[in-house]
């Protein structure tokens, strides 16, 4: 016979008045005998027809026993049991019920005001009284406990907020299933306080337990179901049972039995006795059942139950491993257990793992009261939490660990979460000073308080080192780091891993993979390795060290977000935050952004975008065509972009962002944004901007674009074909030598407070051909434009250089002033002792000694009055000087005209630059440094320099008094008289010289 669907009707039992009393209701196939026991307080048993929660299942929604009391005797009695007993009159059955199913509802506990807790006991058990395993599932957050010695299971209501939860609650649902022969149930209540409560028994739904020829007699019986889905009974001896084919159901009953399912997903249970089981080919269901059980699952995937100490004790399981293999031990309801297991094997292709092993089973003490062996098992489930758990000391969580109270351990086969494979462990190491090895599978471990060692070594973990001074090494896969509080260090290894530091001053290696490291406030070091990464040590908090008027004051703490980051190898993205930052972008396009304060950032090889924000910073750009910005870049309005000298709102904080920005090799584009920038293009075709204020801008090798915008700014193009334009204000075109100048174009620019000068000091010989293309009636300042050629040593062009918008054009005095000598003209740099120079007086004279006198900027900015005066063509007269020149401030120039001789009598004499200015074309002239040439004959002569008469070195007590001893002991040497005020006063000038009020007079006339 085949088994038959019954259902348990709670409407069947009830009278008129809806009491529910003792009796027996025949459904046909089966009998069930319904007993109610009063213990304690007027227990009652009634039926409802409230509305039950079913989870979907097919029980009566408005039908069920309702179980009501007040609580046993302080919660040690029970209110009521309720027993309900099958038997069957039908020879083809054997009066049992299997597979059972109902649910028990209104499961809750009491809150302050109701302290009543509802508890349920169950007992199953077959027709000789051994207790039948039950699975008990809440829905809610019930908790269930198994007693082994009687085996009865005990359900503990939930909490509830009310006190009360309603029969169609989920929250207060547990589903109950039996599925082996079941000749008896019996179900206790006890609220667990004095308070009236109640819960409610749905339904039973159930299956007749056929009883046919393959059941054996007492005695050792031979059973062999052959072909087609069997059911085989072995019943007391020892008993040997075959499936064979099919989907078969074999119980051994009392004795030592043999059992064989053979070919089929069969379901085999050894019961009582000591069993030899083998499931065969299928995907089998085992249960040993009492006894030293030999269990062995063969092909496929097989499941052994062990659902007591009782039953696993003693068991040798062997899951084999033919077929599609993937065995499984279930621990579930055995209590509480240890698992120490070995892998045996791996599968290279699934990546699963084999266990071999010993349960140990424990009672509530933790001490051992039994053992059962493994081997070839791929998946253990125990009734752990799923969490290995440590100590408050100082503990070493590894493989071998066994100090969780539930019996969890790494790497042992047993983790329990959806989805989870075997080896996923959770690991929760408490306080203290841990370490923890997670071993294979994606591992999730919280550290807890303590300096804490954490190793997530192969697959794709989650590691919290929480609390204290923790190191982190996620090893292989795809790992998720985060340091929590103290000072940690975090290594992500190979992967693409997510590092965060949060904070602390944290240590945070990404590792080869595309990664993440975030690291929060504090003091970090981040290096990401190979691989794309994305590194921000920004933190959450912030302000720049200089205070901003009306915007926002000075950080109190400058020094508490110092981060060093190297970004590695790879096409990278680092942001930085507050206060000074040093930055490595390492080889590959990184984008960097360095934040406030004032960071050193270097960006490496590649192509690198680099944004150095609020701060006088230091960016290097490396090799690759770089994009610079000093400021905030492009994507922001950039409220710092101040100009420090306007009128409406000057900039208040003038050294916020004086940056120092390099190009390096490649095709740079740089942006130096506000304030006084220094910015280097390095070699390459590069573009600089300025921006506000006064920049000085170098183009370096390479045919460079620079661009000074507004501000008084020193624009240098060095050597190529440059285009520099200086914008607004008075700028300065820097050429120091032909090679850096030819092939130049220049361009002063007419904005703002308008006055710009080319410089050609230091490029050696040269020929300026300018016009005037606008004249300030106001100012009488002229502006020019035009062409410098540059010449060899032979006077040939080598090159030129164009400029227009040009207020003021200096070219250069000593080296490269064109001196006349018996050979041609010749630079007067190339003069030396014994050289032959043409004299207005005394023809051709040798040089007896020659010297120079190099002063620099910072010189001539503390000592002003030393600055050269430029004396541009023609304005001595008669188109001299033929090209323009430059000389010392008391170098007197040769002046020879019929005024001259009205005024003072003499038709040539000698006048001082500096007393010249205010002619047209002469002027005081601003240079970045000079080099005054002099030559001295065995008299004061007058020379020939760029066309125009000047004179020679004349040594007098003030020329000799200012030089350096070196220099005023070779004169000596040479003329020792001059060593005596007699001796320097008969070196007579060659002219007379006009004192200022003379040369004024002259100058008015």
């Amino acid at each position: 016979a085949d088994p038959v669907d019954q259902t348990v009707d709670w409407g069947d039992f009830k009278t008129d008045c809806g009491k529910i009393e003792d009796q027996t209701v025949d459904l046909g196939d089966t009998k069930v005998a319904f007993d109610f026991t009063v213990l304690d307080h007027g227990a009652t048993a009634s039926y409802t027809n409230t509305t039950e929660y079913t989870g979907g299942a097919s029980f009566d929604e408005n039908s069920g026993l309702k179980l009501y009391g007040r609580g046993g005797e302080g919660g040690v009695d029970k209110t009521s049991m309720t027993t309900l007993s099958f038997s069957s009159d039908n020879d083809d059955y054997t009066g049992e019920a299997q597979n059972l199913s109902f649910r028990i509802n209104d499961l809750d506990k009491g809150n302050c005001y109701d302290n009543h807790v509802d508890i349920v006991t169950l007992l199953a058990v077959d027709d000789e009284g051994n207790p039948v395993d039950i699975t008990i599932t809440p829905s809610g957050d019930q908790t269930v406990s198994y007693d082994a010695s009687s085996g009865t299971y005990t359900i503990t209501g939930t909490d509830s907020d009310s006190g009360n939860i309603d029969p169609d609650d989920a929250t207060g649902s547990v589903l109950v299933e039996i599925a082996d022969p079941t000749a008896k149930l019996s179900i206790g209540y006890n609220n667990g306080a004095d308070t009236d409560q109640a819960i409610t028994v749905t339904d039973i739904n159930f299956e007749t337990v056929p009883l046919n020829t393959d059941t054996g007699a007492p005695g050792n019986d031979v059973i062999n179901g052959g072909t087609g889905d069997d059911v085989l009974y072995g019943e007391q001896g020892d008993d040997t049972l075959s499936g064979d084919a099919g989907d078969d159901t074999l119980s051994g009953g009392q004795g030592d039995d043999s059992l064989s399912g053979d070919d089929g997903a069969d379901s085999l249970s050894g019961d009582a006795g000591d069993d030899t089981v083998t499931g065969g080919a299928g995907n089998d269901t085992i249960d040993g059942g009492t006894g030293a059980d030999s269990l062995v699952g063969g092909d496929d995937r097989d499941v052994f139950n062990v659902g007591s100490a009782a039953d696993g004790s003693g068991d040798s399981i062997d899951g084999s491993e033919g077929g599609d293999d993937y065995d499984t031990l279930d621990l579930t309801g055995a209590g509480p257990v240890r698992v120490e297991s070995s892998v045996t094997a791996t599968d290279p292709v699934t990546g699963v793992s084999t266990y071999a092993g010993t349960v140990s089973f424990l009672d509530d003490n933790g001490n051992t009261v039994g053992t059962l062996q493994f081997e070839n098992i791929e998946n253990i489930v125990t009734d752990g939490d799923g969490i290995v758990e440590g100590t408050d000391g100082d503990d070493l969580i590894d493989y071998d660990y066994t100090g969780d109270p539930q019996g969890d351990m790494i790497d042992h086969g047993d983790a329990i979460l959806p989805h989870d494979t075997p080896n996923d462990d959770i690991v929760e190491a408490g306080a203290g000073n841990d370490t923890v090895d997670a071993g294979l599978g994606d591992d999730l471990v919280y550290g807890g308080t303590g300096n804490d060692l954490l190793n997530g070594d192969s697959g794709n973990d989650t590691l919290y080192g929480e609390a204290g001074n923790d190191t982190l090494n996620g090893g292989s896969g795809d790992d998720s780091l985060n340091g929590g509080s103290g000072n940690d260090l975090l290594n992500g290894d190979s992967g693409n891993d997510t590092l965060i530091g949060e904070s602390g001053n944290d240590t945070l290696n990404g590792g080869a993979g595309n990664d993440s490291l975030i690291g929060g406030n504090g003091n970090d070091l981040a290096e990401g390795g190979d691989g794309n990464d994305y590194i921000n040590t920004s933190g959450s908090d912030g302000q720049p060290d200089l205070a901003f008027p009306g915007g926002w004051s000075a950080d109190p703490n400058p020094n508490n977000d110092l981060d060093t980051v190297y970004g590695g190898a790879g096409n990278d993205t680092i942001i930085t935050g507050d206060d000074a930052d040093y930055v490595d972008g390492g080889t590959g396009n990184d984008v960097i952004d360095s934040g406030i304060d004032a960071d050193t950032v270097f960006g490496g090889d590649g192509n690198d975008v680099i944004t150095s924000g609020e701060g006088s910073d230091s960016v290097d750009g490396g090799d690759g065509n770089d994009t610079i910005y000093g400021g905030l870049g492009p994507s922001y309005p950039d409220i710092l972009n101040v100009p420090n000298d306007s009128s409406i709102y000057p900039d208040p904080v003038t050294d916020n962002g004086m940056d120092t920005l390099s190009g390096g090799a490649g095709n740079d584009v740089i942006y130096g944004e506000d304030d006084d920038d220094l910015i280097h293009g390095g070699t390459g075709n590069d573009m600089l901007d300025g921006g506000i204020d006064n920049d000085t801008l170098f183009g370096d090798a390479g045919n460079d674009t620079l661009k000074g915008g507004q501000g008084d700014d020193t624009l240098n193009g060095g050597t190529g074909n440059d285009s520099v334009s200086g914008g607004d204000d008075r700028d300065l075109f820097v050429v120091g030598s032909a090679e850096d100048g030819a092939g130049d174009t220049l361009d002063g620019g007419e904005g703002g407070d308008d006055f710009d000068t080319l410089d050609l000091t230091g490029s050696g010989p040269l020929r300026v051909d300018q016009t005037v293309t606008d004249y300030d009636p106001v100012s009488g300042v002229s502006t020019y434009a035009g062409t410098v050629t540059f010449l060899d040593g032979d006077g040939n062009p080598d090159g030129t250089l164009e400029f227009s918008n040009m207020e003021q054009v200096i070219p250069c005095f000593t080296p490269g002033t064109m001196i006349a000598t018996p050979k041609g003209e010749v630079p007067a740099e190339t003069l030396k002792e014994g050289d032959k120079v043409l004299t207005r007086d005394n023809g051709i004279q040798e040089i007896r000694w020659a010297g120079r006198c190099d002063l620099t900027r910072d010189m001539l900015h503390d000592a002003p009055h030393l600055a050269p005066v430029l004396i541009k063509a023609g304005s001595l007269g008669n188109d001299l000087p033929e090209r323009d020149m430059l000389v010392s401030p008391n170098h007197r120039m040769l002046v020879a005209n019929d005024k001259t001789a009205l005024y003072f009598e003499e038709h040539e004499v000698l006048v001082a630059a500096k007393h010249l200015i205010g002619n047209d074309g002469i002027a005081s002239a601003q240079t970045l440094g000079t080099s005054y040439l002099h030559f001295m004959f065995d008299r004061h002569e007058v020379v020939l320099g760029n066309g125009a008469w000047t004179e020679s070195f004349q040594p007098g007590d003030l020329t000799l008094g200012g030089m350096g001893n070196a220099q005023r002991q070779e004169i000596f040497e040479l003329f020792p008289e001059l060593q005596t005020s007699a001796g320097r006063e008969d070196y007579q000038a060659a002219r007379k010289t006009l004192k200022k009020h003379e040369a004024a007079v002259l100058l008015k006339g």
